[in-house]
């Protein structure tokens, strides 16, 4: 129960330069509010497919494969963006892969608080995930991609993001 809140943590907090810098970066990288706009929506019409879809997913595969997916795509995503930002086919495949670093980790997460808190320990487990991730690693992954942003620059940043991911997946993997 530990891993799996600390990798929901890092998880999250692997966000925290795509929430707080994401539009700011495509701006500096010449992108319209338009572009920019679409590429958000792009993530969400994604997160909604993979909604529709996971039960499929949750019938085929394990959820310790689908967590460990999740963050592996995660990995590769924030490394696309922080690098390959210029190339707006890298960004629309990074922007569908919210699908499985948002949306497929979520679904996967709410499993195991269903699996690990049974009963009336169901909204214990539940506020105790939101705070783990949604949280304390939302908060710290956008207090140090600050700190990082302005120190090494972007592509430092989403690269520590996509550590902190990779680091998630081999906790996963281990635990």
């Amino acid at each position: 129960v530990i891993a799996f809140f600390g990798i929901c943590f890092l998880m999250l907090a692997s966000h925290g330069p795509y929430y707080t810098f994401y539009s700011i970066y495509l701006e500096d990288h010449g992108y319209s509010k338009s572009v920019t706009g679409g590429l958000w929506a792009l993530g969400v019409i994604a997160e909604v497919f993979v909604f529709i879809f996971m039960s499929r997913l949750l019938g085929y595969f394990r959820l310790k494969i689908l967590l460990i997916a999740s963050l592996l795509f995660a990995t590769l995503r924030w490394l696309l963006i922080g690098y390959l930002v210029d190339s707006i086919v890298w960004l629309l495949v990074a922007q569908v892969l919210h699908a499985a670093t948002f949306g497929m980790h979520h679904v996967v997460a709410m499993q195991y608080v269903h699996r690990f808190f049974q009963g009336r320990l169901q909204g214990r487990g539940q506020a105790l995930y939101s705070s783990a991730s949604f949280g304390a690693g939302m908060a710290v992954g956008s207090l140090f991609s600050g700190y990082i942003w302005n120190g090494a620059g972007a592509g430092a940043c989403f690269a520590t993001a996509s550590g902190l991911s990779l680091l998630a997946a081999l906790i996963a993997w281990c635990w």
